[in-house]
């Protein structure tokens, strides 16, 4: 469990977001689709994605309030 202090990394609030994101399992926010693999990293923090089925990329963001928010997670 993280601590106070620790929502002052982003790294560990990048790996809270990630966690609860893709609790039941990673999808394409796009399609549905769980034929994905890993496609770099976005902002150094964030996993990216590619879906085999629909050919988008996304990052753990993608389709949350964070996605275009120029706040950062801490």
């Amino acid at each position: 469990m993280a601590t106070l202090a620790d929502l002052f990394d982003m790294q560990v609030c990048a790996s809270i977001l990630t966690s609860i994101r893709w609790e039941e399992g990673l999808r394409c926010p796009y399609c549905g689709s769980t034929d994905v693999y890993s496609h770099g990293n976005y902002e150094g923090s964030f996993s990216r994605y590619f879906c085999n089925r629909c050919h988008r990329t996304f990052n753990d963001k993608t389709e949350t309030i964070f996605e275009h928010s120029k706040i950062p997670l801490t």
